[in-house]
């Protein structure tokens, strides 16, 4: 992968909350899907695609942990698919989530919450190795899982269960758990949401697939998964234009590069910069 060493997390700070980085590994989607109606020769130099034009992706999952909760946001892809689907969507591991969260020094039974953007394969697939952790998520998502659309039925894989006894219910914006904001975007999926992480004046960004990559930061850059591609352009460049007022930092889960960002503008163009928010333990 790009970027730090994913066998070793990287460790910052949101205000009072210690972020760690956990990864799950990495796999591989078709690369016309991941970019839609971008034409291929835009971005294929920047992200060329292996002989079954699949692109890699990374599954960066964020742990945060607060003085009453320990969160992670998303779960990556978990283990335990069929050879069959391993091969179809090139997963590879290490590291796995369990081993990212050694880590840093936490067992799976110790992981509290689980916040997730919504319950495609490849956010909730990890659900199954934390066993105590509350499910955070839309009610919308719950449902779609259950009895999911037919434009998204690989997409959420729902022939492998996953905990939704007890889960914490949303409908829209709220307050899960103190310190962390959700917002319903819609666009990917019916009640997809976005995760704000908030603390002494810092803000931190989960975009889930809102923006996958650094290289869907263009509203226009939408991926041939996406259930409206209209909301996806017009909820990304709204949350776009607020992050670079604001100053805020973002993570992007399917990013190879783990890194965090700042969100800024050249012109009319959305761009990101690499950094670190604060020092970690």
């Amino acid at each position: 992968m790009d970027g730090p060493d994913p066998v070793r997390p990287l460790v910052y700070r949101v205000g009072e909350f210690e972020v760690s980085v956990v990864s799950d590994g990495e796999f591989r989607l078709d690369g016309g899907a991941m970019y839609g109606m971008v034409p291929r020769v835009r971005w294929e130099p920047e992200d060329p695609p292996d002989d079954r034009n699949r692109v890699r992706l990374g599954l960066h999952c964020l742990l945060v942990r607060g003085p009453s909760f320990t969160a992670l946001l998303e779960t990556g892809i978990g283990r335990g698919w069929s050879p069959e689907w391993d091969d179809r969507y090139g997963i590879l591991h290490p590291p796995s989530l369990v081993e990212s969260l050694a880590a840093v020094g936490l067992r799976p039974e110790e992981v509290t919450h689980a916040v997730l953007s919504h319950l495609h394969f490849d956010h909730a697939g990890g659900l199954r190795h934390l066993p105590r952790a509350r499910l955070v998520v839309q009610r919308g998502e719950a449902e779609a899982f259950r009895d999911p659309p037919a434009y998204h039925r690989g997409s959420y894989a729902s022939h492998r269960p996953i905990p939704l006894e007890g889960a914490l219910l949303l409908d829209g914006p709220g307050e899960p758990l103190p310190g962390i904001t959700v917002r319903r975007t819609g666009g990917h999926t019916r009640d997809h949401q976005v995760v704000l992480l908030r603390s002494k004046g810092e803000t931190l960004a989960f975009f889930g697939d809102l923006v996958p990559t650094v290289r869907h930061l263009p509203p226009l850059w939408t991926m041939a998964y996406d259930l409206v591609p209209m909301d996806v352009i017009d909820r990304k460049r709204d949350l776009l234009e607020e992050a670079a007022a604001e100053g805020w930092w973002a993570h992007l889960y399917h990013d190879r590069d783990p890194r965090p960002c700042r969100i800024g503008k050249d012109g009319k163009r959305f761009v990101a910069v690499r950094g670190v928010p604060g020092p970690g333990r």
